[in-house]
């Protein structure tokens, strides 16, 4: 899950990072003025005006016939081209005129600094802009379409013809979901305002005159009446947006959140399925340990958790206990049984392997892991054999690529290896010892409802994210699919988590449900040691073996001040001496690192050196295309 969510926020950066411009500049003002005339030629004259945060080499303009254009339709190759910079006519500006194939480039070469206001005046000719009908003349055309930056303010006027033509109108596109456009008609010339306008978005001018206006103009042979067809298209696009714009702000999001509904559903009725049917209290306290189990046994037999499964090279999802805390409850429950003992000062501790009697083979396996061939350890150098710094990757160059790898993948090797080795003894004992077993496997149809709640978190967030990002690339801001996104995240999570934890270690029986019950019951005592009265702390009497489990639940620091605080003294001097002198934070920052190797060595083998280095819905189909930028 976390990999896709990286991948998108990765498409997203480079999506948007790549619309930005090597030059900071904002185009404050695109004014459009299209006059036509009667022998359907016509005169199109830009004016950009620009603003430089940066210094500059010049701008680009530029007008295309791609599409849908009439017959006949061209371009003139020789625009006129002048520019101002800061209210000033610029007499040394040097215009590069390119042929694009389907337009014209026109690059306009006036350098300047930070700061600067320019403007732009090209003026194009163009031929045979209209589409002639029997009964209309038709433009459709789309004269903003690849600008490299957004325009604050937009203005457009269509002029030229008479004043007294009654069968006129006109019609401007910018999208299903863009800001529509202001249009006043003044006599027979039509102005148009926009605010604001995206970077690569188009706007098309869809209108229609009296075809007696280009009298002129023989009529082509096989041309029929045309307004009929004009009307039906603008009213389909106008349906079209209506609804479009219903589906991105009402019913996708409406059905992002049905999908959440119903994947929170799902998951509540596999929950309650697989849910024991005798209840327990949840915040019941249990003075004493249901059963003496060594750590990682316990771990394994009760939590379903065993140490390759929190391997910290590969990491774990949603399991119960940490690979700090079984590593650090397993050297205490060494110690608290004699097989260690420790010596050194309270500053430099060091641990003695004091006798191997009685220890089962996982516990050897453990041991030949914290203390290599050794019969002793500093606490702070102990797992010397799994020791890997930061310092082997950190400001090196692509030449040590190989090596930094070969380090880290010897290491997390070693790391695999030691951990599959240690939980399969751990495994080979909980069968000697004959426990119960306290898990099942999930069925075919529990797999399916949580894997069907999952899918269904995912394609809600899928679908929030992209309708987001689509309508806010068009124009349009809809607020409301942020929090239903983050609610679909952190569902996807939660059911990612549960569905990677019940896959791997199954469903909890009855009677495992039942020693749960009570080693949560333990669990909870721990938690609120510090809260408990007078009576409640002198009813503990097996204070050594209550302070192991106490580090694997993670509350050992709470009850070695509860020990010190109320001067609790452990006839095994090793385990009073750990009390007393206060070794909980020492031996933590020593599992701590152990697993930090890990995830050290899991970096360095995937270490590498980075290297340096279309228009949417709702328009009549015109053609053309212009766009520009600065350089």
């Amino acid at each position: 899950m976390k990999k896709y969510l990286y991948g998108l926020v990765f498409f997203l950066t480079f999506f948007f990072a790549g619309r930005v411009s090597a030059v900071d500049y904002d185009i404050t003002a695109y004014q459009g003025d299209l006059e036509l005339h009667a022998d359907n030629t016509a005169t199109y004259t830009e004016r950009v005006s620009y603003h430089f945060n940066d210094s500059y080499n010049g701008q680009i303009v530029s007008l295309g016939s791609a599409g849908k254009m009439p017959a006949g339709f061209a371009i003139d190759a020789q625009p006129l081209v002048s520019a101002e910079t800061n209210g000033q006519p610029d007499g040394d500006i040097r215009p590069e005129i390119k042929d694009l194939g389907d337009g014209y480039e026109v690059k306009i070469y006036n350098a300047g600094s930070d700061g600067d206001s320019v403007v732009v005046t090209v003026t194009w000719q163009l031929n045979n802009l209209l589409f002639l009908h029997k009964d209309i003349a038709e433009l459709n055309w789309t004269p903003i379409s690849d600008w490299d930056q957004g325009m604050r303010e937009v203005t457009l006027t269509v002029s030229g013809l008479p004043s007294g033509l009654n069968q006129t109108d006109l019609f401007v596109h910018t999208g299903y979901f863009s800001r529509p456009a202001l249009i006043e008609k003044k006599q027979g010339d039509y102005e148009v305002k926009l605010s604001g306008l995206g970077s690569g978005d188009n706007v098309e001018l869809h209108g229609y005159w009296d075809r007696q206006a280009f009298s002129q103009v023989p009529l082509a042979e096989g041309s029929s009446n045309y307004l009929d067809t004009f009307k039906q298209t603008e009213a389909k696009i106008a349906r079209d947006t209506v609804f479009y714009r219903q589906l991105g702000e009402i019913y996708l999001p409406l059905l992002g959140l049905l999908l959440l509904l119903a994947a929170g559903s799902v998951y509540l009725f596999f929950a309650h399925q697989i849910k024991p049917k005798q209840s327990f209290p949840k915040n019941a306290r249990l003075y004493e340990a249901p059963q003496d189990l060594a750590p990682l046994v316990l771990a394994a037999n009760v939590y379903s958790v065993d140490m390759q499964e929190v391997n910290p090279t590969s990491g774990s999802v949603g399991a119960a206990l940490s690979f700090e805390n079984m590593v650090q409850a397993s050297l205490l429950d060494l110690l608290d049984r004699g097989n260690l003992q420790l010596a050194g000062d309270a500053d430099n501790p060091v641990l003695q392997i004091a006798s191997r009697e009685n220890l089962a083979e996982f516990e050897q396996e453990f041991l030949k892991m914290a203390f290599g061939s050794k019969e002793q350890s500093g606490v702070k150098e102990l797992f010397a054999e799994y020791q890997i710094s930061e310092d082997l990757y950190k400001h090196k160059s692509s030449a040590d690529e190989d090596r930094v790898r070969q380090i880290g993948n010897r290491i997390k090797s070693i790391f695999g290896s030691s951990l599959s080795s240690l939980s399969k003894k751990v495994r080979s004992e909980i069968k000697r010892l004959k426990l119960f077993n306290h898990y099942r496997p999930l069925s075919k149809s529990e797999k399916r409802r949580l894997g069907t709640a999952l899918a269904l978190s995912c394609i809600s967030l899928l679908l929030s994210v992209v309708s987001f990002f689509f309508l806010l690339s068009k124009g349009g801001f809809v607020w409301y699919y942020i929090p239903l996104a983050l609610l679909a995240l952190l569902l996807g999570l939660f059911l990612l988590a549960k569905f990677s934890r019940y896959y791997r270690d199954g469903i909890l029986n009855e009677k495992g449900a039942y020693d749960y019950h009570l080693w949560t019951s333990f669990s909870n005592m721990l938690r609120d040691i510090a809260h408990l009265d007078k009576t409640e702390i002198e009813g503990i009497i097996l204070w050594n073996r209550l302070l192991v489990y106490a580090t694997l639940f993670g509350y050992a620091d709470r009850v070695s001040k509860v020990m010190r605080l109320r001067q609790i003294r452990l006839q095994n001097p090793s385990m009073d001496s750990y009390v007393q002198a206060n070794l909980y934070t020492l031996f933590y920052s020593t599992s701590h690192s152990f697993s930090n190797y890990g995830h050290v060595a899991s970096t360095a083998s995937n270490f590498s050196v980075s290297s340096s280095g279309s228009s949417g819905g709702g328009f009549s189909g015109g053609g053309g295309g212009g766009g520009g930028g600065a350089f």
